[in-house]
Protein backbone atom coordinates (compact mmCIF):
# COMPACT_ATOMS: atom_id res chain seq x y z
CA UNK A 1 0.00 0.00 0.00
CA UNK A 2 3.01 2.31 0.47
CA UNK A 3 4.20 1.96 -3.21
CA UNK A 4 4.24 5.62 -5.10
CA UNK A 5 0.72 4.68 -6.55
CA UNK A 6 -2.99 3.28 -4.88
CA UNK A 7 -3.39 1.25 -7.86
CA UNK A 8 -1.95 -1.75 -5.55
CA UNK A 9 -4.73 -1.38 -3.62
CA UNK A 10 -7.59 -1.60 -6.31
CA UNK A 11 -7.54 -4.70 -7.68
CA UNK A 12 -10.53 -6.07 -10.20
CA UNK A 13 -13.19 -6.98 -8.11
CA UNK A 14 -13.36 -10.74 -7.51
CA UNK A 15 -17.00 -11.97 -8.55
CA UNK A 16 -16.45 -15.47 -9.15
CA UNK A 17 -13.95 -18.00 -10.33
CA UNK A 18 -14.42 -17.08 -13.85
CA UNK A 19 -11.72 -15.71 -16.09
CA UNK A 20 -10.82 -11.99 -14.69
CA UNK A 21 -12.96 -13.00 -11.34
CA UNK A 22 -15.88 -12.36 -13.55
CA UNK A 23 -14.70 -8.99 -13.29
CA UNK A 24 -14.83 -8.38 -16.82
CA UNK A 25 -14.74 -10.37 -20.38
CA UNK A 26 -12.57 -7.81 -21.41
CA UNK A 27 -8.71 -6.82 -20.38
CA UNK A 28 -8.79 -5.07 -16.85
CA UNK A 29 -6.15 -2.39 -15.86
CA UNK A 30 -4.51 -3.75 -13.06
CA UNK A 31 -4.19 -8.08 -13.19
CA UNK A 32 -6.54 -9.92 -10.73
CA UNK A 33 -5.18 -11.32 -7.38
CA UNK A 34 -3.97 -15.07 -7.86
CA UNK A 35 -6.45 -15.81 -4.73
CA UNK A 36 -9.90 -15.44 -7.22
CA UNK A 37 -10.42 -18.89 -7.50
CA UNK A 38 -11.14 -19.64 -3.86
CA UNK A 39 -11.91 -15.91 -2.63
CA UNK A 40 -14.89 -14.57 -4.21
CA UNK A 41 -18.66 -13.09 -3.78
CA UNK A 42 -20.16 -16.59 -5.05
CA UNK A 43 -17.89 -18.83 -3.00
CA UNK A 44 -18.70 -16.60 0.07
CA UNK A 45 -22.79 -16.79 -1.02
CA UNK A 46 -22.45 -20.36 -1.22
CA UNK A 47 -20.53 -21.41 1.86
CA UNK A 48 -22.79 -21.23 4.99
CA UNK A 49 -19.58 -20.86 7.04
CA UNK A 50 -18.34 -18.05 5.23
CA UNK A 51 -17.65 -14.34 6.46
CA UNK A 52 -20.93 -13.37 4.85
CA UNK A 53 -23.15 -15.79 5.71
CA UNK A 54 -21.91 -15.15 9.71
CA UNK A 55 -22.50 -11.34 8.96
CA UNK A 56 -25.87 -12.19 7.80
CA UNK A 57 -26.47 -13.93 10.90
CA UNK A 58 -25.38 -11.53 13.17
CA UNK A 59 -27.58 -8.65 11.19
CA UNK A 60 -30.48 -11.34 11.48
CA UNK A 61 -30.29 -11.22 15.29
CA UNK A 62 -30.14 -7.44 15.43
CA UNK A 63 -33.23 -7.56 13.50
CA UNK A 64 -35.54 -10.08 15.41
CA UNK A 65 -37.91 -8.80 17.81
CA UNK A 66 -36.86 -10.89 20.37
CA UNK A 67 -33.48 -9.89 20.81
CA UNK A 68 -33.60 -6.14 19.40
CA UNK A 69 -34.41 -3.98 21.87
CA UNK A 70 -30.99 -5.75 23.52
CA UNK A 71 -28.61 -5.97 20.71
CA UNK A 72 -29.06 -2.31 19.41
CA UNK A 73 -30.18 -0.65 23.13
CA UNK A 74 -28.88 -2.85 25.78
CA UNK A 75 -26.21 -1.47 28.20
CA UNK A 76 -22.67 -2.75 27.35
CA UNK A 77 -20.86 -4.18 30.50
CA UNK A 78 -17.28 -5.56 28.92
CA UNK A 79 -16.10 -8.56 31.07
CA UNK A 80 -13.02 -10.76 31.08
CA UNK A 81 -10.81 -7.66 30.06
CA UNK A 82 -7.54 -9.07 31.90
CA UNK A 83 -7.98 -12.04 29.71
CA UNK A 84 -5.34 -12.01 26.62
CA UNK A 85 -6.63 -12.34 23.14
CA UNK A 86 -10.33 -12.15 24.90
CA UNK A 87 -12.98 -10.00 23.74
CA UNK A 88 -15.86 -10.37 26.08
CA UNK A 89 -18.89 -8.15 27.03
CA UNK A 90 -22.76 -8.71 27.76
CA UNK A 91 -25.62 -6.33 26.03
CA UNK A 92 -28.32 -6.32 29.06
CA UNK A 93 -31.47 -4.61 28.18
CA UNK A 94 -34.77 -7.07 28.55
CA UNK A 95 -32.75 -9.89 28.06
CA UNK A 96 -29.07 -10.66 29.01
CA UNK A 97 -26.48 -11.60 25.78
CA UNK A 98 -23.10 -12.13 26.63
CA UNK A 99 -20.69 -11.88 23.51
CA UNK A 100 -17.40 -13.50 23.61
CA UNK A 101 -14.28 -14.34 20.64
CA UNK A 102 -10.86 -16.06 21.17
CA UNK A 103 -9.04 -13.73 19.27
CA UNK A 104 -6.12 -16.60 19.41
CA UNK A 105 -5.72 -19.86 17.97
CA UNK A 106 -5.11 -21.80 21.04
CA UNK A 107 -8.34 -22.55 22.97
CA UNK A 108 -9.28 -20.66 26.00
CA UNK A 109 -11.79 -21.52 28.91
CA UNK A 110 -13.73 -18.81 30.74
CA UNK A 111 -16.31 -19.63 33.34
CA UNK A 112 -20.04 -17.76 33.47
CA UNK A 113 -21.38 -15.92 35.89
CA UNK A 114 -24.93 -17.50 35.36
CA UNK A 115 -26.71 -20.19 33.79
CA UNK A 116 -26.50 -20.53 29.76
CA UNK A 117 -29.62 -20.03 28.24
CA UNK A 118 -29.42 -20.46 24.47
CA UNK A 119 -26.42 -20.22 21.82
CA UNK A 120 -27.46 -17.77 20.02
CA UNK A 121 -24.96 -17.60 17.45
CA UNK A 122 -21.41 -19.98 16.82
CA UNK A 123 -19.19 -20.01 14.01
CA UNK A 124 -18.24 -23.57 15.02
CA UNK A 125 -20.86 -26.48 14.53
CA UNK A 126 -20.23 -26.79 18.52
CA UNK A 127 -19.82 -25.72 22.08
CA UNK A 128 -17.31 -27.11 24.45
CA UNK A 129 -19.41 -26.66 27.93
CA UNK A 130 -19.30 -28.29 31.15
CA UNK A 131 -21.42 -27.02 33.72
CA UNK A 132 -21.21 -23.45 33.46
CA UNK A 133 -17.58 -23.76 31.67
CA UNK A 134 -17.16 -22.80 28.18
CA UNK A 135 -13.96 -23.85 26.32
CA UNK A 136 -13.55 -21.77 23.41
CA UNK A 137 -11.28 -23.15 20.43
CA UNK A 138 -9.12 -21.13 18.29
CA UNK A 139 -10.96 -17.92 17.02
CA UNK A 140 -13.91 -19.16 18.09
CA UNK A 141 -17.06 -16.37 18.48
CA UNK A 142 -20.16 -16.65 20.35
CA UNK A 143 -23.36 -14.85 21.09
CA UNK A 144 -25.28 -16.33 24.06
CA UNK A 145 -28.78 -15.54 25.67
CA UNK A 146 -27.91 -15.66 29.54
Amino acid sequence: VSRFSRDNARTPMQWNDKENAGFTTGTPWLGVNANYKKINAESQINDPNSVRSFYKKLIALRKNPEYKETVVYGALEPVWEDVHNLMAYYRKGDKTLLVVGNYQKEPQTIELAGECKKVLINNYDDVAMDGNKIELKGYQFLVIEM
